[in-house]
């Protein structure tokens, strides 16, 4: 038994390694050569919260599609800054890693990507948010951040933001270190952001001093002869000066123009200069629009496949529950009647067996009557209590299955997701088949729109499902059958949407559900649905006595197969025993009545020939 221990055990790790969705290397969505520090439970305090200089973290998820879409503007951002490095740093938490649970829910994080600033010592501060635009906007909103962190007396070590505001030339070299052999002075509007740029990118070279000045000290501008703005003027510690040309007003004319006067003069390190990084990538302004910002996460899987796995349902089932929910630091108001909603439609329509069953009801009891605030924390510690009192058991990594994308990072979650929302539609109507009348048609679907609002992580796939609700749900569901269509045609038009973006998996694209070869009935040549036929073909393909336990795809070796069959009848058994066991026990059970039955016949074989023998001798007396 020791040795079947270990094989199961080399089982579950191999099973994890090939399914459980770890990302690593580059199936990651950041590395450390992006320019950005990976941070995690272990070492985000250590690293951010006792740190003498300014940090901007993204808090992600790397299922979250707008994350992957966003990802590449934030690793331009770091490069863009990371000249800046010692004043303030950029950073980067997955939020999908169970481990960071804690961290994230510490700062709040219910959104993603979430980008919050952080000053030094920030001591658990939560931090100020910063909002998702172009790289110019965000390294914009990064120097307003940081020049108010000087003027609260914060960031003394950093270079100077502030305007330069007297006109004494002398003062200019009060703080200026004795290496210092110039002070270059950028003049500019006071809504100009250039100067704190060009401060920031040169300030690790040695030999000069970058201030800034407006239009508002026009002593300074008669003193050094500036006729017109933006201009740079040099000044040496003899107080002479002069201007040097510009051919535009851009960060990297002016940057140009201060390198090609170091190198003229010999400055030292000047190839720091040369390192620092400005893409000038702009991408589109993070809002929702009909034609691109699709939710990609609610929208994240491909509806061609053969069947619906209840591998991938209880995959959602648990993810939502032990990790999207307990991220919330309080549950109340709105989000608290949204929780409650959405655990009745589970309780009532997701396909438990027994023991499920009994944990989903015990589930709902307590949530039920909580009217006032639940805590994360407290949902979470009340949901691995409940799982013990029932002996159910939900997955801690979710091992996909027909929702198992080329790489970790591809489907997953999202496509689970929709697959448990088909299916909690389809289930409502055929439990109640017999009395449709007392079903609210717009019961599960509200319940899934208040979950995608209050507790789905990716914020603007939430806003689009929102925006798809709000424009049709209440025109076009007006009797159970409705809710069915009404997802399946949003689901289609996300899939429309997504085909070709980058969240899309390049193994699995983007079609309209049901294909033809799956459902010929359901659509013509031309494209055109037949709803009555797609209705049935829905009610057949997510119907609960459809749904399929195998945890195996073709490609999986045949020990994998071999455990994870074992381990789906040990669910349906309800026992705690694999099928080796099983087999063991009834090899041992048919041989011991094998025995049983030859110990039978011999000793009542024997008990005859006794019996005649003492009647003949009993004879013979007589």
């Amino acid at each position: 038994m020791e040795t079947v221990a270990l094989q199961c055990v080399a089982y579950v790790v191999l099973f994890h390694g090939v399914l459980g969705g770890v990302i690593t290397g580059d199936d990651a969505l950041y590395t450390s050569d992006d320019k950005v520090t990976i941070l995690n439970v272990t070492n985000f305090k250590p690293t951010v919260s006792i740190s003498s200089n300014a940090w901007v973290v993204e808090f992600y998820s790397s299922w979250c599609g707008f994350c992957k879409r966003f990802s590449p503007t934030w690793k331009d951002f770091a490069a863009d800054i990371n000249a800046w490095e010692g004043v303030i740093s950029v950073g980067v938490v997955d939020c999908a890693d169970d481990n960071n649970n804690p961290l994230c829910r510490e700062y709040e994080i219910m959104r993603y990507p979430t980008l919050r600033m952080f000053s030094a010592f920030h001591s658990g501060k939560l931090g100020i948010e910063l909002q998702k635009d172009s790289i110019d906007e965000m390294r914009h909103g990064v120097l307003g951040f940081l020049e108010k962190e000087q003027m609260e007396g914060r960031g003394s070590p950093w270079p100077n933001l502030n305007p330069y505001r007297s006109s004494d030339l002398k003062n200019l070299w009060k703080d200026a270190s004795p290496e210092v052999v110039y002070v270059i002075i950028i003049f500019e509007e006071p809504e100009s952001y250039i100067g704190r740029e060009i401060i920031l990118d040169l300030h690790k070279i040695k030999g000069i001093q970058v201030r800034r000045a407006t239009t508002h000290n026009e002593a300074l501008s008669r003193l050094l002869g500036v006729a017109f703005y933006p201009c740079l003027s040099v000044v040496k510690r003899d107080l002479n000066s002069f201007n040097l040309k510009l051919v535009d007003n851009t960060r990297k004319s002016f940057r140009e123009q201060i390198v090609s006067f170091l190198e003229s003069v010999g400055i030292a390190d000047v190839n720091v200069v040369k390192s620092v990084s400005h893409t000038g990538v702009l991408i589109e302004k993070v809002e929702i629009s009909s034609d691109r910002m699709a939710d990609s996460a609610v929208a994240g899987t491909n509806l061609q496949q053969p069947k619906v796995y209840y591998q991938d349902l209880l995959g959602a089932f648990a993810y939502s529950l032990q990790h999207e929910i307990p991220l919330h630091h309080h549950i109340t108001g709105q989000a608290l009647g949204a929780l409650q909603n959405y655990v009745k439609v589970l309780r009532k329509y997701f396909p438990l067996d027994h023991a499920g069953n009994i944990f989903a009801e015990k589930l709902q009891d307590w949530v039920i009557v909580k009217n006032d605030n639940i805590q994360g924390k407290t949902f979470e510690d009340q949901v691995k209590i409940l799982l013990v009192e029932s002996k159910f058991k939900l997955p801690v990594l979710q091992n996909w299955k027909g929702c198992r994308g080329s790489k970790p990072h591809f489907r997953g979650y999202p496509c689970s997701l929709w697959q448990m929302f088909h299916t909690l539609t389809v289930n409502s109507v055929l439990i109640n088949s017999h009395n449709l009348h007392e079903l609210k048609p717009l019961e599960v679907l509200e319940a899934m729109l208040g979950y995608v609002t209050h507790f789905f992580g990716c914020e603007d796939c939430a806003a689009h499902f929102k925006q798809m609700a709000a424009d049709t749900l209440h025109l076009d569901v007006h009797t159970p059958d409705d809710s069915i269509l009404w997802l399946w045609r949003t689901h289609n038009k996300a899939n429309k949407r997504l085909k070709g973006d980058i969240t899309e998996d390049p193994k699995h694209p983007k079609t309209q559900f049901p294909s033809r070869n799956a459902c010929p009935a359901c659509s013509d040549s031309k494209g055109v649905w037949n709803e009555e036929e797609v209705l049935r073909y829905l009610k057949r393909f997510y119907a609960r006595n459809n749904i399929n336990y195998s945890e195996t795809t073709k490609e999986d070796s045949k020990e994998i197969t071999e455990f994870v069959s074992d381990d789906v009848e040990r669910r349906k058994l309800g026992w705690d025993f694999s099928i080796a066991d099983i087999s063991l026990c009834v090899v041992l059970y048919i041989s011991s009545a094998a025995i049983l039955i030859l110990v039978y016949i011999k000793f009542v074989l024997s008990n005859r020939y006794k019996k005649k023998s003492y009647v003949f001798d009993l004879l013979g007396k007589v």
